[in-house]
């Protein structure tokens, strides 16, 4: 583009829309192009579609050139904003965090009805927090509950503690491996183990758009081909000390390993095991109870 002051928000929309075709179907596109739009001219969404022939400022379409150079090189529109929506809420995202998914929304609402069931005291403990997505949220909409998450990370442990500063939600942060874990803290049993854990199999990476293989962390992604269930035989242990008598387990799942999740938690403490399927028809979610 040229940088005279011709640029109008439709065309620049055009623009973007055209410069993204072979990366992004139309309606991603359009998505993106608000988001550019939003963030760079600081108009709001019903602006941006009752303006169409409002001239942009030369500073407003630099910025949205150099947003486009780094989407053409595969980065995330979230990454390049810093900010992804979850839930309602705008959360603080980097490349130290996996970007909040739809489906782990879904599981919030359902962590949301348990919890809300659940006599008092309730408290939660969220395994490999990322940027926080679930235990911010859970911690606001229930400020009653007692909130902990840890990670591994310490990048998404301050990214997940800005996102719960951010939020005014009371979440108590802390460093720990999900596979060697100390079992130093929550110091009480907890009513939830909530996760979503590395799931992704190394052989299904071709199948994935670049935007995710080239930036997102690999260590939040990519489960062992070998072991695909490691992750979630840690969190059966985690389960087995830190829960709590008639406590729930719900976990985010590879589709592919529904049948595989019911016999490993198959056995005492676990009781009432079932996969449940999300909004596209997958089986996304592994819901348990341990009773002693």
């Amino acid at each position: 583009m040229t940088n005279s002051g011709s640029h109008t928000v439709r065309s620049i929309t055009a623009f973007i829309k055209e410069q993204l075709s072979d990366l992004y179907p139309a309606e991603e596109r359009s998505a993106i192009g608000r988001l550019l739009l939003e963030e760079y001219t600081g108009m709001s969404r019903a602006e941006i579609l009752s303006c169409p022939l409002q001239p942009l400022a030369s500073s407003e379409v630099q910025g949205i050139e150099q947003a486009l150079l780094r989407l053409l090189n595969h980065e995330p529109i979230q990454y390049i904003l810093g900010k992804s929506w979850f839930y309602g809420l705008d959360f603080s995202v980097n490349k130290n965090v996996l970007i909040p998914r739809p489906e782990t929304e879904e599981m919030v609402s359902l962590a949301l009805e348990i919890l809300k069931r659940k006599k008092q005291p309730v408290s939660f403990l969220d395994a490999g927090t990322g940027s926080g997505c679930i235990a911010v949220t859970l911690g606001k909409m229930l400020p009653r509950v007692a909130a902990y998450a840890f990670d591994k990370s310490l990048g998404a442990l301050e990214t997940a503690k800005q996102n719960s500063k951010k939020h005014d939600a009371k979440v108590h942060f802390f460093h720990d491996d999900m596979l060697n874990f100390s079992g130093i803290q929550p110091t009480e049993k907890v009513s939830m183990l909530i996760s979503n854990p590395p799931y992704v199999l190394p052989r299904e990476q071709s199948a994935m758009r670049k935007n995710v293989t080239l930036w997102e962390p690999e260590a939040a992604l990519y489960a062992p081909q070998d072991d695909p269930l490691l992750f979630y035989k840690a969190l059966k242990y985690i389960a087995v000390q830190h829960v709590a008598n008639n406590g729930v387990l719900l976990l985010e799942i590879n589709e592919a390993l529904g049948r595989e999740m019911l016999l490993l938690f198959d056995g005492h403490p676990f009781t009432a095991c079932e996969v449940l399927r999300d909004m596209q028809g997958k089986e996304r979610f592994f819901r348990c109870r341990k009773q002693n």
